[in-house]
């Protein structure tokens, strides 16, 4: 004999147990976006996506693996008070040459700048170098600003990149050097105290989009002269894409030179930025 001990004709006995409803004061618990596991189940707090703060993350193997059907979300979401950098101020006026693309064929695109221009050009290649590693492969480096590092583990990775750059170019034969005759480690030093300035352009805790670096320096080449200087570092190409075809189509148009193929029907050199799908990403 069984005794049914419910007095309620409405509630069934054999029904799943009790789950509270939610509540305007309960809200549901934070998990990971990829994997789905919640933050009380993890040993470290979640980490945001660095550029929306509208996600996060339980280790940078979930971010890699979300980041494909994230990165069609993520500028969208992303917050007006986030990582841009455009309403910043800045101590130092945009940095301009008259043939910046003859410049960085011959080497020479920083060794003419003042020293303040060069510490933020430095700063903008790394940062233009970090955001494209995550917009266009999802890598995400440990400790910087996109793995939602402080401004010191983002620091350490800024002076880790610096000094890697100084010693590659030191080993260069004069002719091939990249870096002004006045850099060294000291300048490492004071690129970094560049980078410290909370609220500048500069500050290491800002991730920089493309649209940001056009919109600051007033240039829509800049991001690709950012990227051209990267590549001369240590080789690493945008998308697996080297520069240097378009650095000597550019080098050359801007010396009137400009191929066949490359020019409008007036005679005019096409936007070369264009032609190589650049100025889409």
């Amino acid at each position: 004999m069984s005794f049914n001990f419910n007095t309620d004709p409405r509630v069934d006995p054999r029904a799943a147990p009790f789950q509270p409803k939610s509540t305007p004061d309960t809200e549901p618990e934070i998990q990971c976006a990829s994997c789905h596991k919640p933050q009380s189940h993890c040993q470290d707090p979640l980490k945001q996506c660095a550029k929306c703060k509208t996600v996060r993350y339980c280790s940078r193997e979930c971010q890699r693996a979300d980041w494909k059907g994230h990165k069609r979300r993520c500028r969208s979401s992303k917050p007006e008070s986030g990582t841009s950098t455009s309403s910043t101020k800045t101590t130092t006026k945009p940095c301009h040459l008259a043939k910046p693309f003859a410049a960085l064929k011959n080497k020479t695109w920083l060794k003419s700048r003042p020293e303040a221009e060069v510490y933020k050009l430095l700063i903008d290649v790394y940062r233009m170098r970090v955001e494209d590693e995550y917009k266009f492969k999802g890598d995400v480096e440990a400790g910087s600003m996109y793995d939602g590092g402080n401004a010191r583990s983002a620091l350490r990775c800024l002076t880790r990149f610096l000094t890697k750059m100084t010693r590659l170019d030191a080993r260069r034969p004069a002719n091939e050097k990249i870096l002004p005759d006045w850099w060294g480690d000291s300048k490492v030093r004071g690129c970094i105290q560049a980078a410290s300035v909370r609220d500048d352009w500069s500050w290491i805790e800002f991730a920089i989009e493309k649209p940001d670096v056009q919109e600051h320096y007033k240039d829509d080449s800049m991001p690709m002269q950012l990227r051209m200087f990267s590549e001369y570092i240590d080789g690493t190409k945008v998308m697996n894409q080297s520069c240097k075809e378009m650095l000597e189509i550019q080098a050359g148009a801007e010396n009137g030179r400009v191929p066949e193929w490359a020019r409008n029907g007036d005679g005019s050199a096409v936007s070369l930025l264009n032609i190589f799908g650049m100025n889409a990403q």
